[in-house]
Parts: C-alpha cells; sequence; structure tokens
C-alpha cells in the first residue's frame, strides 16, 4: 500500500467521485486501518465491527466497479505485505484485509486459525455464511465467464453431436479396455523442450518423479521422442509445426493420446511427488484418478466460472486401462475441432472437451464421479513457496496430500535458504544449491 496516497490523490484530482469511489475508498481506509493495528488488538479484533457496512452492501460488493483494476493494484500490495510480515499475528490482520477484495481463497490459504481468538473466528464463519447468501448473485464480470462457458459448452455439444452419440453407450470391460500390466503401467513427464532446458522447479519436480515412483516406470517425453509413443494425426503436427497450436495445448492432445493408447498415469511438469506411489496405488492404479481437493458438499455446481467445477484437474490423470472410452472420447474431439479450426476457443479447451464426455457418457459420469477426495493440498506448495518451511511443513500439514502443483512461471526468492521450495530442492536438486 506504499502508493496508497498518491493513487487516490490522482484519482481524487480527476473528480471520479461517486458511489463507486465512496465504495473503493473505504476498502482502503479499513485495509489502512487493519494495517496499523498492533499485536495485542486481535484479542479484543471483532471482525462484524468493521464489515458491518460490508454486509449492507451486497449488491455493490459484487459489482464490478470503475476501480477495479486499482481494486486489484491495492490488494495485491496487501498481499505481498502479508506474506513479507514477519510478525505472525500482524501478518493475520493483513490476511483479513484481503477479505475486503474479495481475495477468500488468498485468505484461506493464508490464515493461522490458532492464532485467532474465538470471536474472531466467529465472526468469520458469519462472515462466510454472508457471502455464500450473496453469491446466488454473481458479479456481472462472473455471469459474463459463466454465459460464455454456457456458450462455448452448447456450441461444441451441438457441433460434435454425432462424435458424442458414437461414445453415449461405451463401456469399459476386458475386451474394449484392456488393463494395464503392473510392470509396463508409465508415469509421464513430459518436458516438450528437452531435460537439458527444464527450469530449476521443474528439474526437482522430474527428479521427485525418480525417487518416488518405485516400481513404476518414468516415462520422459519430449518433441524429439514422442512419436515413439503416439501417432498424433498429421493435420495436427502441420498446424503444431506451423505455430498454429501452442505447446500448452499440444500437450493437451500430447497428453489424451498418450493415456488412451497405454494408460498410465499424466501429471504435469510442475507437479512434484513427495511420497512413493506405492503408498497411494490404490488411488493411481483406479479406471480413472485425477486430484480431487474439494469434497463433494463442498463442490459448487452454480456461479462457476471453471468448466471443471472441482470435478477433475487436466494437470494430473490417469487411468489403468487402455482404450478409457473418456480419453479416446477425448483424443477424437481434439481430431476432429483440429481440423475445423486453427484456433482454440478456449485457453482451457480440454476441460470443455471433459465436460462433454462427463455430461453425455454415463460411464465417464461415472467413473469421474467415483473418485474419492484426495490430495487437499494440492496447491499449498505453490501459495507457500517464498514462505519459511519451518512455519509451513506441508508434509506434516497434509496427510492426505502426495501430489503438489509447483508453477515454474511465477518468482522465487533464491535469497533465502529456509522456504518451502528451498526444501523441495534441498531434497530433489541438492547440486544445484550454491
Amino acid at each position: 500500500m506504499e502508493q496508497r496516497v498518491n493513487n487516490l490523490q490522482a484519482i481524487i484530482s480527476t473528480g471520479r467521485k461517486d458511489a463507486d469511489f465512496d465504495l473503493f475508498y473505504r476498502k482502503i481506509q479499513m485495509a489502512e486501518f487493519f494495517s496499523t493495528l498492533p499485536p495485542e488488538a486481535m484479542k479484543t479484533f471483532y471482525l462484524a465491527d468493521f464489515y458491518a457496512e460490508f454486509w449492507k452492501l451486497a449488491g455493490e460488493a459484487h459489482r464490478v466497479t470503475k476501480f477495479a483494476e486499482e481494486e486489484k493494484n491495492f490488494s495485491q500490495q496487501i498481499l505481498e505485505r502479508a506474506r513479507q510480515e514477519n510478525n505472525p499475528v500482524r501478518r493475520q490482520y493483513f490476511v483479513l484485509a484481503l477479505l475486503l477484495f474479495g481475495k477468500f481463497q488468498e485468505v484461506r490459504q493464508l490464515a493461522d486459525y490458532n492464532l485467532w481468538p474465538f470471536q474472531l473466528r466467529q465472526d468469520f464463519d458469519a462472515f462466510i455464511n454472508w457471502r455464500r447468501v450473496t453469491d446466488e448473485f454473481p458479479s456481472p464480470q462472473r455471469r459474463a465467464a459463466i454465459a460464455h462457458n454456457e456458450q462455448i459448452f452448447d456450441f461444441l455439444q451441438e457441433k460434435y453431436s454425432d462424435l458424442i452419440k458414437k461414445y453415449s453407450r461405451a463401456v469399459i470391460d476386458e475386451k474394449n479396455c484392456p488393463p494395464v500390466a503392473l510392470e509396463d503401467y508409465p508415469i509421464y513427464f513430459c518436458w516438450l523442450q528437452g531435460e537439458e532446458n527444464m527450469p530449476l522447479s521443474i528439474r526437482c519436480s522430474y527428479n521427485s518423479r525418480k525417487q518416488n515412483a518405485g516400481r513404476y516406470k518414468i516415462v520422459f517425453i519430449d518433441e524429439k521422442n514422442f512419436s515413439n509413443y503416439v501417432d498424433i494425426a498429421p493435420h495436427i503436427m502441420d498446424k503444431f509445426r506451423a505455430g498454429k497450436i501452442t505447446r500448452t495445448h499440444f500437450s493437451d492432445i500430447l497428453r489424451v493420446n498418450l493415456l488412451e493408447r497405454h494408460g498410465g498415469l499424466w501429471l504435469d511438469g510442475t507437479i512434484f511427488i513427495t511420497e512413493p506411489l506405492e503408498n497411494h496405488k490404490n488411488l493411481v492404479e483406479r479406471i480413472y484418478f485425477t486430484t480431487k481437493g474439494v469434497k463433494e458438499k463442498d463442490i459448487r455446481d452454480r456461479w462457476s466460472d471453471s468448466p471443471t467445477f472441482s470435478r477433475w484437474s487436466p494437470a494430473a490423470q490417469g487411468t489403468n486401462v487402455r482404450h478409457n472410452p473418456l480419453f479416446a472420447f477425448t483424443k477424437e474431439f481434439f481430431n476432429e475441432y483440429t481440423r475445423d479450426f486453427d484456433e482454440f476457443i478456449h485457453y482451457v479447451l480440454l476441460d470443455f472437451a471433459i465436460d462433454l464426455a462427463y455430461e453425455n457418457i454415463p460411464v465417464v459420469k461415472e467413473m469421474i464421479d467415483d473418485v474419492p477426495f484426495n490430495n487437499s493440498g494440492f496447491t499449498f506448495v505453490w501459495d507457500y513457496r517464498n514462505f519459511p518451511y519451518a512455519a509451513h511443513p506441508f508434509d506434516k500439514i497434509f496427510k492426505d496430500t502426495f501430489l503438489y502443483y509447483l508453477s515454474w512461471k511465477f518468482p522465487l526468492d533464491m535469497t533465502r535458504n529456509d522456504t518451502v521450495f528451498r526444501e523441495l530442492q534441498r531434497r530433489y536438486a541438492p547440486e544445484t544449491i550454491e
């Protein structure tokens, strides 16, 4: 919030004072107030005292204001201050301030309930219950995203109705879907640029698999060797070489082809394995596996702007049979789609393809719904990558989690040796530590 005064003065000087500005300014004032509270104030802190006016502004709180970009910038500053604050109690004040800007996921990730007094936990529960009620009236921006996704789904469902009909009565049996022998069960690691071009976090991820794969075999995939394992349709290869299909989307096509033909487990290069897979063979060796860190009762099936609705994760999927109908369908879907179009209609087109299968192919819906709650800490390492490991020992906090996601595209704090990422580096790439 260092730029708060300058930013606000600039806004005020333009004469942009109206209801939107009043709401925005009140949020900034409250966030600044939180940042000045001494640690001892936590004992008598009542969230309701400070959020009461916002409980009366449900419609406005969900409205996309003229100051959306300014709010985004301020909330990012608050988030950074929360991460940098050394005093654990004062850090919680910044966490609470994030509620003002709708950063509920960040609040849940950073909240330390052991430091919250009883009355604050009660207030927080009340606040979250209020949010659940007002979530029945999402913002225009969110409504637009939902409507856009629904239009895409309807378009694809009509466009590829013949393909959907072809698979609508698919079954899984030994004749149609022969099981994968345990000694042949592959764990795919794909880095199209080649092993020599791996960023540090990706190399750590790769080494984590080699350490924990056990009797499963690691299959390394790059641009030079993928054709040894699958036959990608010629028209797809032409568009990939011409740059019309990105590496990201090509990896989507590649994964469904590999899983359809050979079965096995696909994990994105960003995913760490922190325990022997043998300890989790009841999950890995299922007809269908995916990470599902949200319990069924908590899955929101309304007002979500994600096609997955937390039912699956395209980054982590597997099957112990060949020609699984889900991957057979998605493989053919990509073959047809890329023949019809040069551009992907949505960045997560794979999720839409899976959703088409889920909604229209009973056997696919059954096996996705059958996946139990697992890997509840899937994003924890990503969220806390630059925090001290001693305060956030992920492998002790999450007893059910053996897969952790960590994007390689966001900065790592390499000036410190005590972070969560540094712990992973010590375990899986100690030779890279200077």
